[in-house]
């Protein structure tokens, strides 16, 4: 496993966007980032 992050969670004010999330990432997986045009996002 090259990366595993657990209960991750993200607020936004009260709104929460993540709750008790989990990520495992293998070698070779593939990994996206998803934004609005105009929005921060490294390359």
């Amino acid at each position: 496993m090259l990366l595993q992050c657990k209960n991750i969670k993200k607020e936004f004010g009260l709104q929460t966007v993540l709750k008790s999330a989990n990520l495992d990432l293998d070698e070779g997986d593939r990994v996206g980032l998803v934004g609005k045009t105009g929005e921060a996002k490294p390359h």
